[in-house]
């Protein structure tokens, strides 16, 4: 117990300084929002950030590249994790497939590819016929993809999303929610502040737990 303490106070040091150089920068109620019923404070040292994203969606095609970049420089205390919104239409079938592929091993490799496909080469990705047929040409099997597609592991995360996404009132993506605690806003400048954002609430979370620790 001593020991997480002492561990928790360390980081906490660490990212003060951060928070505080961003904590001018972003305004509760603009650049993010609190979530309510505030979960319970979290233990551990790990902080989780969710990204709700669309493969349709032009912004989160655009935030794509600054969430790869920031990937390769995040804190390690930091557990990204990207969830497909599971609105209806074609984002429905477009949160399906991200969870297909994953369950074959192909995400890592298609996942930019179907963002360059729908943003880049302007593909339409709208129909289950439209993106098999995608996937077949980057080399990923036609119907172990379909499947996949129908089994119960995909399911079982689309159902998990589903009550993520409410629980977190998803209505719109790109949203970047925060230990369950806060979710990100409007009144960006740029792309690049969504991730200072992340920083910037991650900090202020481990400097939380570590005054609760610490009581």
């Amino acid at each position: 117990m001593k020991l997480r303490i002492a561990l928790l106070m360390l980081v906490g040091v660490l990212v003060n300084g951060m928070a505080q150089a961003a904590g001018s920068t972003f305004k509760e109620g603009l650049q993010y929002t609190v979530i309510t019923p505030t979960p319970p404070q979290h233990q551990g040292d790990k902080v989780e950030v969710i990204e709700f994203f669309w493969y349709g969606c032009p912004h989160c095609n655009s935030l794509e590249p600054y969430v790869e970049q920031w990937l390769k420089t995040k804190a390690d205390y930091i557990d990204f994790v990207r969830m497909p919104a599971p609105f209806s239409g074609r984002a429905m079938l477009h949160a399906k497939t991200f969870y297909a592929l994953q369950v074959m091993g192909e995400l890592e490799r298609v996942h930019p590819l179907i963002f360059d496909a729908m943003h880049v080469k302007k593909i339409k990705l709208d129909t289950l016929d439209e993106m098999t047929a995608f996937l077949e040409s980057q080399g990923v099997d036609g119907k172990a993809f379909r499947a996949a597609l129908d089994s119960f592991a995909v399911q079982t995360q689309i159902n998990r999303t589903t009550v993520l996404a409410k629980r977190y009132g998803i209505r719109s993506v790109p949203t970047l929610v925060v230990d369950g605690r806060y979710k990100s806003g409007k009144g960006f400048t740029s792309y690049g502040e969504f991730t200072e954002l992340v920083d910037f609430l991650a900090a202020k979370i481990v400097k939380d737990r570590q005054g609760a620790a610490s009581n």
